[in-house]
């Protein structure tokens, strides 16, 4: 319960966990991958219907930097300076739940914060983590 109100605060999902249950069957059948596309096909279904298009490849991305600067602004940054310097200090949690944060050189601290992509039959996909 603690989890989905804590997703539930960064994503409005449009389900409960009763219903997730209920597909799977029980709650000893649900398994992370099957949560992941779940939540992953109702996250693209809230966009199409708000941004009447299909999400890019880095909407969740785009989003969170988004959520950043707009973090950093109502917190008083107003120049560019001071909000570089903000951002490079903070501890940011992602629509993923990943607390990101930056090094001196402004480089993501950590490893696999990064995915790779491949074009595949004319289509970006997700090939891993790089």
């Amino acid at each position: 319960a603690q989890l989905w109100t804590a997703l539930k605060l960064i994503y409005p999902i449009s389900f409960t966990p009763e219903q997730i249950i209920a597909e799977v069957g029980s709650s000893a059948a649900l398994d992370i991958e099957f949560l992941e596309a779940r939540i992953l096909d109702d996250a693209a279904a809230a966009y199409k219907k708000m941004f009447k298009a299909a999400p890019g490849v880095y909407s969740t991305e785009a989003y969170d930097a988004t959520r950043m600067f707009l973090q950093v602004i109502s917190a008083g940054a107003t120049t560019r300076a001071e909000i570089l310097a903000a951002v490079n200090k903070m501890k940011f949690v992602n629509s993923a739940g990943v607390t990101i944060s930056f090094q001196a050189n402004g480089d993501l601290k950590g490893s696999g914060l990064m995915n790779q992509f491949s074009v595949k039959n004319g289509k970006i996909v997700l090939t891993g983590k790089a």
